[in-house]
């Protein structure tokens, strides 16, 4: 039997669940590629959603913001008033803007990012020994595992350790499909080249303070290009 979903931004059509979706097209809702789990309008060609960001809550409750619920948005509704557009296209949470859903309280002109909505309170990660806490609020800082700056950080509060939310996520060791040995994670400094090392995915030198690397091959990836799909 087909599983069919009628969702909150494409009332024309239902949209059709598809276990293992090979194509890549970005999704509807966060803007990433999609592989795996999905739902997609067989009608409307390219319209499609992660089964996650399908089955979003039309709405929620949020310690980045608690005083009010916060309702999911599509700013793609203001395509043609740049100035309700740029509204709701800053995330207050992590600074940044972008076109994916996000949640909204209308009363106090707040948004934040969907994938900002998700982020855990706690984490444990493969990167760093002890538990780390994610701050809500806006605070520059410079990560100590790529070495990039960022605002919204998880901290350690064993240690004066700071960290992005997707380098948190990095593996210590990953197998990408353009390489036949396992890459492991490894300090820049460690890689010796006479120059920057290049990431053999996209070509382009590595400038952060960690990056995947096959010792047996010199094979060297950036962090976010060996964990794309």
């Amino acid at each position: 039997m087909t599983m069919e979903l009628q969702h909150w931004r494409h009332w024309q059509h239902p949209l059709v669940f598809n276990e293992d979706e090979r194509s890549g097209d970005l999704c509807y809702g966060c803007k990433e590629p999609v592989f795996g789990p999905s739902y997609s309008c067989k009608e409307c060609r390219g319209y499609i959603h992660h089964k996650s960001c399908a089955e979003l809550p039309l709405g929620l409750h949020h310690p980045s913001h608690p005083n009010h619920p916060l309702i999911l948005f599509d700013r793609l509704k203001y395509l043609d008033n740049k100035e309700e557009y740029n509204k709701f296209s800053k995330c207050d949470v992590c600074g940044e803007r972008s076109s994916e859903y996000c949640y909204c309280c209308y009363r106090c002109n707040f948004n934040i990012h969907i994938r900002c909505s998700s982020l855990s309170l706690t984490i444990q990660t493969e990167v760093h020994d002890h538990q780390l806490t994610r701050i809500w609020k806006l605070m520059k800082f410079t990560c100590d595992f790529c070495g990039k700056e960022g605002n919204l950080p998880y901290l350690c509060a064993q240690c004066d350790f700071a960290i992005h939310s997707r380098c948190a996520a990095c593996p210590r060791i990953l197998k990408v499909y353009r390489h036949n040995h396992p890459l492991h994670l490894t300090p820049s400094l460690e890689v010796h080249q006479s120059d920057s090392p290049i990431c053999l995915l996209c070509v382009r030198k590595v400038d952060t303070l960690c990056l995947y690397y096959c010792s047996r091959c010199d094979f060297v990836a950036h962090l976010y290009c060996a964990m794309l799909p």
